[in-house]
């Protein structure tokens, strides 16, 4: 394990902790939105501490990979919904929108669409060589 892994674990697990702390505090609709935000970023940053630690093996980190593209797909549009919530603005089509191309790009996460292989690049072992509908996911964050 290197000291990558243990920022991004450290990262994903305080995300988590700060959204348990912030829904013991208050639990209302914008409490819950910040968490489920939270949890799309806990889930994808624990799958790529697995992807960039150097310990893992080669099918392994691509599994990874994949499942963690899948729950990076859902972060745009939670933050969209806390930030609509916070905002006390409805923006349904633009939500629509993002969640259909989510589940898109869940749905393709464990085939070659979305991440076709993983290989070595510079200090890590394991690294996402993407598929053709990466460049979807970029604008999605966009």
């Amino acid at each position: 394990m290197n000291i990558y892994v243990i920022n991004v674990l450290f990262f994903g697990f305080s995300v988590f902790l700060i959204s348990i702390l912030i829904l013991l505090k208050r639990w209302d609709e914008l409490a819950r939105r910040w968490f489920y935000f939270s949890i799309f970023v806990t889930i994808w940053a624990t799958y790529y501490a697995f992807l960039i630690n150097n310990d893992t093996s080669q099918d392994y980190a691509l599994y990874a990979a994949r499942l963690g593209n899948a729950s990076a797909a859902f972060i745009p549009v939670a933050w969209l919904y806390f930030l609509s919530n916070f905002l006390n603005k409805n923006l349904p089509r633009i939500c629509s929108l993002g969640w259909f191309i989510a589940w898109i790009l869940m749905i393709s996460a464990p085939t070659n669409l979305l991440i076709s292989s993983v290989s070595p690049s510079g200090k890590f072992i394991h690294y996402s060589e993407p598929g053709p509908l990466l460049h979807l996911h970029a604008f999605h964050f966009f």
